[in-house]
């Protein structure tokens, strides 16, 4: 358990749920447990990164409230990450599936003075993140990388829609993902290094899981999950509509571990995609091409509920 008496909020006007109902009972409940507080808008993309290394440095923070989806929350994590700062999540974003992986909602949704409590007495969660090398770049990554078929999808959404309607904006990019997967080229993928010398394959899906959850609550995995380090890596070998649509409507009921070859990312890296894949990365579409993923060597700090 942690004693905080001085919270950063970093704060993302432009997340997907801008009812500020809960940011501002948060605010008020911190209020009356007598907490010094901060708040900082964002901006610009990649601009809570920025404000977060700013605390890092000043240490002018015992913990950051990240008010925001799982974007704004993979920005504050770049900031902080192999610091002493530790985030707590306020989830006002589209699907904030790491907010729920964590434990911040209670009785399926989260409550203001649940996350006050937790940054007031939260315990530290030492959460092993992963990188991902593409086009040249790195890029820190908490939940998932996804290569096929759940990239094509967000590669489709409107973003004006899916800022009014939430997960509604998905259904047509998902019909119109469906009609193409015909035609879906094969996905290469490559481990090396570790426990997994030089093994490769094709896939028709292949999600890189960091967390057990996926797209909201739906379980993805018992291979992972936020309690230890490495990444499930399922190859869904199986190509087509209907493949597809067998796989979401089976994450309903159970994870997808029994229907994809398993593989494990401890150490070592993988190689997943080629030129015309798309790639997805924490539920946002990053491009189409071949993504290096790996292990980092620094873990981000979380306060989360002291019984989970």
């Amino acid at each position: 358990m942690t004693k905080t008496t001085r919270i950063s909020v970093i704060y993302n006007p432009s997340a997907g749920n801008k009812n500020t109902m809960l940011l501002d009972g948060a605010l008020a409940a911190l209020s009356r447990r007598a907490i010094e507080v901060a708040v900082h808008p964002t901006r610009y993309a990649g601009h809570a990164t920025e404000i977060a290394r700013v605390i890092v440095e000043a240490g002018s923070a015992d913990c950051i409230l990240v008010a925001g989806g799982d974007g704004t929350v993979r920005e504050v994590a770049r900031g902080t990450l192999g610091s002493g700062t530790a985030s707590v999540i306020l989830p006002i974003g589209t699907a904030n599936v790491l907010a729920q992986e964590l434990g911040y909602y209670a009785s399926g949704k989260p409550s203001a003075d649940r996350i006050a409590d937790i940054c007031l007495q939260g315990a530290v969660l030492q959460y092993w993140p992963f990188w991902v090398t593409f086009e040249g770049q790195d890029k820190l990554g908490l939940c998932w990388l996804g290569a096929g078929f759940d990239a094509a999808v967000l590669q489709l959404v409107n973003p004006v829609l899916k800022k009014r309607m939430g997960r509604v904006a998905f259904v047509p990019a998902v019909l119109r993902t469906l009609a193409r997967e015909r035609k879906a080229a094969n996905i290469p993928w490559t481990m090396s290094g570790g426990q997994n010398q030089n093994t490769e394959a094709v896939a028709g899906w292949v999600i890189l899981a960091n967390i057990s959850r996926y797209a909201g609550p739906f379980c993805l995995t018992k291979r992972t999950s936020h309690k230890q380090k490495g990444m499930a890596c399922l190859m869904l070998n199986k190509k087509g509509a209907i493949a597809r649509l067998v796989e979401q409507g089976l994450l309903l009921f159970k994870p997808l571990d029994g229907r994809a070859e398993g593989q494990f990312l401890l150490a070592g890296s993988i190689r997943v995609g080629s030129k015309d894949t798309p790639l997805q990365l924490d539920g946002d579409y990053l491009g189409c091409g071949e993504a290096r993923v790996r292990i980092a060597d620094e873990t981000v700090q979380f306060l989360v509920p002291m019984i989970q």
